[in-house]
């Protein structure tokens, strides 16, 4: 645009550019809630976002799951400058072995900045859980001469299958 001076007897007009600066591009970090990388965690794409304009921030977060584009959200919430932006993956998303990784673009309502990818971030397994193990005498008299039964209860949240090993020892030998 010009801006356009006067002083009487004659205006004059100047050519103003204003520069409208991109937002800082973003460095997402990906990780999980407690930083096992297990599959019952779930995943965070977060960072310090920056505008050097100190303009509103809005930003849009792409998911890839090996290597292919799985899911767009774009956070459109007019974040302030310099704030600790973080982006969630629920873990009922994710599958072990998987590897994901996170890309971040922001928008200041003028300009873009690049899109920036995080690094990559494999989906380990969780380990079985043993909810409970009982160990019964036959007739529960706890007597020498009567049979031991141990009963477990064990899940796994990757819906692997699960066994139980028993190793059994006397204490009075």
């Amino acid at each position: 645009f010009f801006l356009m001076i006067r002083r009487p007897p004659r205006s004059t007009l100047f050519p103003y550019t204003t520069l409208f600066r991109s937002p800082t591009n973003p460095t997402p970090t990906i990780n999980s809630t407690d930083g096992t990388n297990i599959t019952s965690q779930d995943l965070n794409c977060y960072d310090t976002i920056n505008d050097s304009d100190n303009d509103t921030i809005n930003v849009t977060v792409l998911w890839f799951k090996n290597g292919e584009f799985n899911l767009t959200v774009d956070y459109n919430n007019s974040y302030s400058n310099g704030t600790s932006f973080n982006a969630v993956l629920d873990s009922g998303n994710t599958s072990k072995n998987e590897t994901w990784l996170c890309s971040m673009r922001l928008f200041d309502s003028v300009n873009y900045s690049l899109w920036v990818n995080s690094s990559d971030l494999t989906v380990l397994n969780t380990t079985p859980n043993t909810a409970s193990i009982v160990l019964n005498s036959s007739s529960a008299t706890n007597y020498t001469d009567e049979n031991l039964t141990c009963y477990v209860n064990i899940t796994d949240n990757d819906g692997d299958d699960v066994y139980a090993n028993y190793t059994w020892f006397n204490n009075s030998a």
